[in-house]
């Protein structure tokens, strides 16, 4: 993935968060963003496209998932983000 693609995704996700927390008054708004941003990033669990400059963006996305009460796929999200990282150590259970 080219880094305009990445950079473009980051913005998208950046509105949405932006309507999420600023309490927009059309919150479809903030759900398109977030959803153009998933279709630019892609699926992150294809190692073959995964790039860490897509790091910001998923942990973005995120936080945004947790903004509008989806813990559940923000979980999952950060799941992706500590797999592809590396750091697969912080979720290991004891």
């Amino acid at each position: 993935m080219t880094d305009l693609v990445v950079f473009q995704a980051f913005y998208h996700v950046c509105f949405a968060l932006a309507t999420a927390i600023g309490h927009s008054s059309d919150p479809q708004m903030g759900e398109a963003c977030f959803k153009r941003a998933r279709e630019l990033i892609g699926n992150p669990m294809e190692t073959v496209n995964f790039n860490l400059a897509d790091v910001p963006a998923l942990t973005l996305m995120a936080f945004y998932l947790i903004e509008v009460n989806r813990r559940d796929a923000a979980y999952s999200e950060a799941l992706t983000i500590c797999l592809f990282s590396n750091f697969v150590d912080c979720f290991q259970c004891t």
